[in-house]
């Protein structure tokens, strides 16, 4: 997974209720029979077959669809932004930037909007432009889960690792039941220097076989900062036993394990080398 893929996951691409929408319709055309009314009934239609166009993967006729509508009626709610989510696909990253400003002039407090230009400007390296929008992004809305996300990582790549514990704590307060956002937490404080607070109730998991993979993960992260190469491969092995192995990949993004590539390739050898073993010593099936 590439770092805009990871970056921008989670950022919905569906906004609105297409039932909701043609129900709005047929109210509008009940209500006024008014030209104007008519106009806005159409973008909105387009907009509609836009998101549907997008669900397909059909960026180019997407992107058409909405600019239609957005000519109907310039001020339809989150055209422009798909417009900018669709550029972010073709890499187009400057071109999102202005799409989501547009959206922005009309909804100013389209929090997806402002995370969406926090994000591009995080993986443009324009850090202080990120941390603004990303942090008027959880101002508008303290649910906004990708900016939360994005921002803390924003923190941990400059090792601002208490930042990150601040952020996430906040909106953890809110949504106690986020396990990824709390892996997220877990590994802000192991890279800040405080495992004290995570290692009693980790360990505790462990000791009673209810341990997930996230929590050998955390594990393995405590084992390599304290040098146990063969305690933190046990570690790994014990993940890779209840989780697949994508799974396991978006938990190693963190980027307290940058650190440590080399060291967790020669862990994967290792298990790729006794799985191989053990496969050679099996009794062939009759």
């Amino acid at each position: 997974m590439n770092k805009t893929a990871t970056l921008l996951m989670g950022l919905a691409l569906g906004i609105l209720s297409i039932f909701a929408l043609f129900a709005s319709f047929n109210a509008l055309n009940t209500a006024n029979e008014n030209g104007d009314l008519i106009k806005i009934t159409r973008a909105d239609q387009l907009f509609v077959k836009g998101m549907e166009a997008t669900n397909q993967q059909k960026v180019d006729r997407a992107a058409e669809l909405f600019k239609e509508s957005l000519e109907l009626n310039p001020n339809v709610e989150n055209a422009h932004y798909q417009l900018a989510f669709l550029l972010v696909s073709k890499e187009d990253r400057e071109g999102a930037i202005i799409e989501a400003e547009k959206e922005l002039k009309s909804y100013p407090n389209n929090a997806k909007a402002v995370t969406l230009i926090g994000t591009l400007h995080m993986l443009e390296g324009n850090k202080d432009e990120a941390e603004e929008s990303l942090l008027r992004a959880i101002e508008i809305d303290p649910l906004q889960r990708d900016a939360v996300q994005n921002l803390s990582q924003l923190y941990r790549e400059q090792e601002q690792a208490s930042k990150s514990v601040e952020i996430l704590t906040n909106y953890l307060a809110l949504r106690p039941m986020d396990a990824f956002l709390q892996y997220k937490l877990q590994m802000s404080f192991i890279s800040g220097g405080r495992v004290s607070r995570i290692v009693g109730p980790l360990q505790r998991r462990i000791d009673a076989n209810k341990a997930n993979a996230a929590d050998y993960i955390l594990a393995m992260a405590i084992q390599l900062a304290n040098s146990n190469e063969k305690e933190a491969h046990a570690a790994l092995s014990e993940a890779l036993k209840r989780a697949n192995t994508k799974d396991i990949e978006r938990l190693l993004q963190d980027p307290f394990f940058k650190d440590y590539i080399e060291t967790i390739k020669s862990f994967s050898q290792k298990n790729a080398a006794a799985a191989a073993a053990a496969a050679t010593a099996a009794p062939a099936k009759k």
